[in-house]
């Protein structure tokens, strides 16, 4: 397709999106995906726009389809992951949250850990829920592992100790959040003195 209709196209379907007509915005980025006149770095850059359109749309399953399409091309590789990232987060999708978060680790994003760490820690509260303590303490583990500064790990790990009425781990892992996250440490305090006061 001649670039600059291509182009045309494209921005408008954008334009669209950001004024909240996602409608038509996704009626435009369609028809240019399925036009046979596209390079394949355009209808690439179409997939990309409509996967966007579908998200703003909150049709998290068809944005997901759209950027997985895009997962495994370079130029494009670090953006689908970080939008399929966004997906997993909206749809509590813990898992695959951290299967992606990994990908971006590989890529060179290590700032990503401290998201993997706290995806941990949601799958580890859902293993809580239903009483499956082993279950969250390794998930906890494996948090630990992605980043080892993460002090809603340790406040976790903390809560589980004192379930178990092992005080001293408990104060072990709370004692950690002071080097770790200093706005944290105000909700390790009430529960330092109940350790505290258990052990004397």
């Amino acid at each position: 397709e001649d670039s600059n209709a291509f182009e045309a196209h494209l921005t408008l379907g954008n334009l669209f999106r950001s004024r909240g007509e996602v409608d038509r915005a996704i009626r435009i980025h369609q028809a240019l995906m399925e036009s046979t006149s596209l390079t394949f770095e355009q209808r690439l850059l179409a997939i990309q726009q409509l996967g966007r359109d579908y998200m703003s749309a909150g049709f998290y399953d068809r944005a997901e389809d759209m950027f997985s399409q895009l997962v495994n091309e370079d130029d494009f590789r670090v953006g689908a992951l970080s939008l399929l990232l966004q997906i997993h987060q909206a749809t509590s999708e813990w898992s695959k949250a951290i299967d992606v978060a990994e990908k971006l680790v590989k890529l060179g994003k290590e700032q990503r850990r401290v998201e993997i760490a706290h995806f941990y820690c949601e799958l580890a509260l859902q293993a809580m829920g239903s009483d499956d303590r082993d279950r969250a303490v390794a998930l906890l583990k494996k948090g630990a592992t992605a980043d080892k500064n993460s002090a809603r790990v340790s406040i976790m790990r903390a809560r589980i100790y004192m379930a178990q009425q092992d005080y001293v781990g408990a104060v072990g892992e709370l004692t950690r959040v002071l080097d770790q996250d200093l706005e944290m440490v105000s909700e390790t305090l009430p529960m330092l003195q109940e350790c505290y006061q258990t052990l004397d």
